[in-house]
């Protein structure tokens, strides 16, 4: 076919405000998704990205006042009946236990179909042709609540492109995935655009892994919308010092400002655009870990979920020394959670020993308090508003009223969290508000030691900066912090020291320059941009030894 692209979706000053809400979540909002591109749009934690996304799927259209004109080739996309939507539009979701639905891996890949009833034949015949394009033919006796986050994942989208959709809507569908299940699924979303010419409109927070493909990169700001192609989109968010700029991968940040024409998007492309450039000589420092005695011990410790199951931990051992910040890295399923949960006391291992300040388990918590964010911070919440939680909070924690009050205070700057946010209810946060509104509950505690289970799930750049600024605070005055996560720049930005948990202990544990510069798929793209010309392991390294004097960054 030839001439323009057709435009799929067409948003006419599109609006919308929750039930009860001050104001508006998305105000004034014109645009075109053309048929057959890759649209990636990015936004600050609560900038209404999920939302957005959620209007173009009837069926999960959020309750609220929609303004403004929605259309799908041409028509109300509200005129879309129930069967032709769950046939043309598909939507992968955050999280992939949400989505799946059955208990068997082939029976998943069916559901759709057999729901809008399809032949039995055609329903075998397509699960067989998605089983082989999405490798999941060797797991299709599985129960799916065995498959690993990467798999599960997959596994949601090869259910939906059954359905053979006109258009393909992701939210954030890696934010739970370790780097290396991230980026096989984002390829083969890829190579799924590439193969059909599938329309894609994805949210994501990797965009060093999908802006190689994007025709168009939008992002979502004060409930308005703009975009373009990656290049004018940078140089935009450049020019209007826009916090998302800090979110554009390294190539893209440099390039953009040096003014490179065009400006380098994927890693080759930078490290040709690298090799011509003059860059310092500039040495960073190590990390010089503590001299005193360790906090916490963790000595040869192992532990499974069954007696005839594998461990997941197996003679683990490390150390964590007071007053620093430790990351524990490593792929979905390789016990980071786990061992969280043994270090918070909520379960215990078979073997081995965990000391807290030189005590066992039986009376460690006489000598160190402690507070654990688990993954899903949902599991904190009881009460009506986010104030009330942190007025119970305060409570538990022996606050008197003047002290809580303060300590409130406190944490609500500490964390972002506004008056608007106080007032709604904590399920009705965004993803990345969650995470902040129950991290500023555990912080009324004061704690000693600070265990966090992927923290930056959910948020945005400028606060996974203010969080990693805080963190140093809480370090520096005494506190230690242990944290997991799948984020290697935010662990390349927050922590001292990393470890690599492999095969159930540590296979790498050393400081995080270190840590980064060794490592070929668990590092930063600044190294994979840099390895042999500099040893830098974060964008701003990179910036400050490409630009000079006042230009420095």
């Amino acid at each position: 076919m030839g001439g323009d692209p057709m435009a799929l979706f067409i948003l006419e000053e599109v609006g919308f405000t929750y039930p009860s809400a001050e104001r508006a979540v998305l105000s004034s909002i014109s645009a075109s998704i053309e048929s057959g591109t890759f649209n990636v749009i990015c936004g600050v934690s609560g900038s209404g990205k999920t939302t957005l996304l959620r209007l173009f799927k009837p069926s999960l259209t959020p309750h609220g006042s929609l303004r403004g004109a929605l259309l799908f080739e041409g028509k109300p996309l509200s005129a879309l009946d129930a069967k032709e939507e769950a046939r043309r539009i598909g939507f992968v979701q955050q999280s992939p236990d949400r989505q799946i639905v059955t208990d068997k891996v082939w029976h998943e890949l069916a559901f759709g179909l057999e729901c809008t009833g399809a032949p039995k034949e055609l329903c075998r015949l397509r699960s067989a042709e998605l089983a082989d394009y999405f490798g999941l033919t060797p797991l299709l006796h599985r129960d799916t609540h065995t498959l690993s986050g990467g798999q599960k994942q997959l596994l949601n989208l090869a259910s939906v492109m059954a359905m053979e959709p006109d258009v393909l809507i992701l939210d954030e569908p890696t934010a739970q995935l370790d780097p290396i299940a991230a980026a096989e699924f984002l390829s083969v979303l890829s190579r799924l655009h590439r193969d059909f010419g599938t329309t894609i409109l994805l949210s994501e927070h990797r965009l060093e892994l999908v802006l190689p493909e994007a025709d168009r990169l939008f992002v979502l700001s004060g409930g308005t919308l703009f975009g373009g192609s990656v290049t004018e989109t940078a140089r935009r968010l450049m020019e209007e010092k826009d916090l998302m700029f800090d979110e554009l991968p390294a190539a893209v940040q440099a390039g953009t400002l040096l003014r490179t024409e065009p400006c380098p998007v994927s890693v080759a492309q930078g490290r040709a655009w690298l090799e011509k450039q003059t860059l310092s000589t500039t040495l960073f420092p190590p990390y010089q870990a503590s001299a005193g005695k360790p906090l916490l011990i963790c000595r040869n410790v192992s532990f499974t979920y069954a007696a005839d199951a594998a461990d997941v931990l197996h003679d683990c051992s490390f150390s964590v020394y007071s007053g620093e910040c430790f990351a524990l890295l490593g792929a979905n399923g390789s016990g980071k959670s786990t061992l969280l949960s043994l270090l918070s006391g909520q379960r215990s291992p078979y073997s081995g020993t965990i000391l807290l300040n030189g005590r066992k388990p039986a009376d460690r918590r006489q000598s160190v308090s402690l507070a654990c964010l688990p993954q899903d911070p949902q599991l904190l919440f009881s009460r009506e508003t986010v104030a009330e939680e942190l007025t119970h909070a305060a409570k538990r924690a022996g606050l008197s009223k003047e002290d809580a009050e303060r300590r409130i205070r406190t944490v609500c700057s500490d964390c972002a969290l506004s008056d608007t946010l106080l007032s709604m209810h904590p399920y009705d946060l965004s993803g990345g508000e969650q995470q902040r509104a129950a991290l500023a509950m555990l912080l009324l505690s004061s704690p000693e030691l600070l265990l966090l289970d992927e923290p930056t799930k959910g948020l945005d750049t400028p606060y996974k900066k203010a969080l990693c600024t805080l963190l140093k605070q809480f370090t520096q005055n005494g506190m230690t912090v242990l944290f997991s996560s799948h984020d290697m720049e935010f662990c390349a930005a927050a922590a001292d020291r990393c470890a690599l948990l492999f095969d159930g202990s540590p296979a790498l544990c050393c400081d995080t320059r270190s840590f980064f510069l060794q490592n070929r798929f668990y590092t930063t793209q600044t190294v994979r941009l840099t390895r042999g010309q500099i040893d830098c392991i974060k964008t701003n390294e990179l910036l400050s030894s490409l630009k000079t004097g006042e230009d420095a960054v």
